[in-house]
C-alpha cells in the first residue's frame, strides 16, 4: 500500500498525540505522574487530539479525491 506523505504525517501528529496523552493517563491512575501530569492536563489536550484526528481523516479524505477542501470548502 502506498500512501502520500501528507496523510503519513497526520496519522504521526495524531498517533504521538494520543500516545503521549494515553501515557500521561496512565501514568495519573498509577498514582506515577511526572511533575505537572494531572487529569486536568489530559482532558485539556483533548480538543487538540480531535484536531489532529479531524485533519488525518482530511488528508485521508483528499487523497481518495472524496473531499477537496477541509469542511467541504471548494
Amino acid at each position: 500500500m502506498i500512501v502520500p506523505f501528507a496523510v503519513l504525517e497526520s496519522l504521526r501528529v495524531a498517533n504521538a498525540g494520543l500516545n503521549a496523552a494515553y501515557g500521561k493517563l496512565k501514568r495519573v491512575e498509577r498514582q506515577d505522574a511526572e511533575p505537572g501530569e494531572s487529569l486536568q492536563e489530559v482532558q485539556d489536550s483533548i480538543p487538540g487530539l480531535w484536531e489532529c484526528l479531524s485533519e488525518m481523516r482530511w488528508q485521508m479524505r483528499r487523497d481518495l479525491g472524496i473531499d477537496p477542501e477541509p469542511d467541504g470548502e471548494e
